[in-house]
């Protein structure tokens, strides 16, 4: 099977990974460099895949709407400037009229990742979404020489941060009450780790501790691997530009590494230990089995489960649970819902009425079905308004969320001033304050110092007062007083100089 030629588009690169393994920190890191384009999650090989399949075939693993809905923040992106609009208008309307199966897809998806790049000035598209491991071999079909970077994470620091940051108990990961979380762990770990074992040129395999444990030699390395030139600016992934600003308003993607100024964190590393119970690392153990961390690389962690008493089950028997959670976790879509899936996406392009009423056609004409009758088209239109609805309102609440912190931001920028304006009048009277003390000790000193004189010569003058007493109560002096009855003066400090002359007298 031959695809559409390619030449004049720009091959993807792919980031695979479960979600909540880091995959946003790192596409943030990837989109600061000046060629590469990273808007948030994509999800559109997803929904391009069921089209290459029957819908009495298809079932769902995984959310239909969101994966719409992230994969109309693609496709407005893609068409916002005219240039590029028609071109991916042309490639809704070509999507089934084409060689094959694989080439119509392949046609919109160029035309979607072409045009993002480009109208942004980029000559790389990354497509990072989690749960691409649905879709590995159809990637790898489509996109054979396309490089993919695969990101691995201890599977209990995923489940932990599933459980702490999402409230995903671990008796849904685990299928106790099946969702598309119960297929993370059920499929997507194996399928990631066996795409991963292959050895293969095109695939870069990155542990997230490794990661985080040293950014730069990784970004480094993954430079090399795309054929690009390392830059600095990719460290500096949480400032403000166009890739934070896309992610904040987008309706995917981890909200946790938004916060400016947040350095690569190295402290969940591990968490596991400590944040899970016994009961839930049993749980999880008992339905992931013991071979898949060997797998992943991770294989200290079975040493350390079975020291916290964890007891791993036969390789069968996990297989027996996870095979029983995938067989109530995946459910068929309805037609209206595969139509309307679409028919939004068609909207999100700019397409008018008539070509998107061409467009169902072809789309009823391609998958083999009677045109949809008018009640099947009310449907249609119920869940595009629907889609189209919930994506503007949760934008809104964003857009007004943003509006909220940057109010908040600018108060506290005058609430800021005001206390530096304050903080500057204290420290001003803190200095003088100190300049007085300073004054005050010199003061003192001084004082203190004439004191001690004053006090020496006191004693000198003590020492002259009692001489002259001597010399008083000599004998010839107390006859000549009794004699004349002379009373003997009373000598101080003040008399002294007085009593010093009257010596001289006599």
């Amino acid at each position: 099977m031959s695809l559409v030629d390619k030449s004049s588009d720009i091959d993807p690169v792919f980031l695979l990974s479960m979600p909540r393994s880091g995959s946003t920190m790192l596409s943030l890191m990837l989109g600061r460099h000046s060629d590469i384009c990273c808007p948030p999650e994509p999800w559109i090989q997803l929904l391009l895949r069921d089209l290459t399949i029957h819908p009495e075939e298809l079932c769902l693993p995984y959310d239909e709407h969101m994966a719409t809905l992230a994969a109309g923040e693609l496709v407005r992106k893609a068409a916002v400037c005219h240039e590029y609009r028609q071109k991916i208008k042309d490639a809704f309307l070509s999507l089934f009229s084409v060689g094959g199966q694989l080439d119509g897809v392949v046609r919109l998806a160029n035309a979607l990742y072409s045009s993002s790049a480009l109208s942004s000035g980029k000559s790389l598209f990354l497509d990072k979404t989690p749960r691409y491991y649905h879709v590995l071999d159809f990637i790898y079909n489509c996109y054979p020489s396309a490089k993919k970077i695969i990101l691995l994470r201890n599977p209990l620091d995923i489940a932990l941060s599933y459980k702490t940051t999402w409230g995903i108990s671990i008796g849904e990961i685990v299928g106790l009450n099946p969702t598309p979380n119960t297929i993370d762990f059920a499929k997507g770990l194996f399928d990631l780790a066996t795409f991963a074992s292959a050895s293969r040129g095109d695939t870069f395999v990155i542990a997230y501790e490794n990661f985080v444990a040293s950014p730069e030699h990784c970004l480094k390395n993954l430079c090399d691997f795309l054929s690009l030139s390392y830059m600095s600016t990719m460290m500096a992934y949480n400032q403000p530009g166009e890739a934070i600003t896309a992610q904040r308003l987008s309706l995917v993607g981890d909200r946790k590494v938004l916060r400016f100024g947040r350095e690569v964190d190295k402290s969940s590393i591990g968490n596991w230990r400590s944040g899970l119970s016994l009961q839930e690392k049993q749980d999880l153990a008992s339905f992931l089995g013991k071979d898949i961390f060997v797998s992943l690389g991770y294989q200290s962690v079975i040493e350390e489960l079975v020291d916290d008493g964890v007891a791993f089950p036969l390789t069968e028997e996990s297989a027996t649970l996870r095979a029983e959670a995938l067989a109530t976790s995946c459910k068929a879509p309805d037609m209206s819902s595969q139509l309307g899936s679409w028919v939004y996406l068609a909207a999100c392009a700019g397409m008018e009425t008539v070509e998107i009423g061409r467009f169902v056609e072809n789309l009823a004409v391609f998958l083999k079905l009677d045109l949809p009758s008018a009640n099947v088209w009310g449907l249609v239109t119920h869940d595009l308004v629907r889609r189209y609805q919930t994506s503007e309102h949760d934008r809104t609440n964003r857009l007004i969320e943003i509006e909220r912190l940057a109010t908040a931001l600018q108060q506290a920028g005058v609430e800021k001033e005001a206390q530096q304006g304050r903080i500057n009048d204290l420290t001003e009277a803190l200095r003088k304050i100190s300049e007085e003390r300073t004054e005050h000790l010199g003061a003192l000193k001084e004082l203190t110092e004439a004191l001690q004189q004053a006090g020496v010569e006191k004693e000198a003058q003590q020492e002259h007062i009692n001489a002259l007493e001597r010399v008083l109560d000599s004998r010839p002096i107390r006859v000549v007083k009794k004699l004349f009855r002379i009373a003997q003066p009373s000598l101080s400090i003040r008399d002294a100089a007085p009593a010093q002359k009257s010596r001289t007298e006599n």
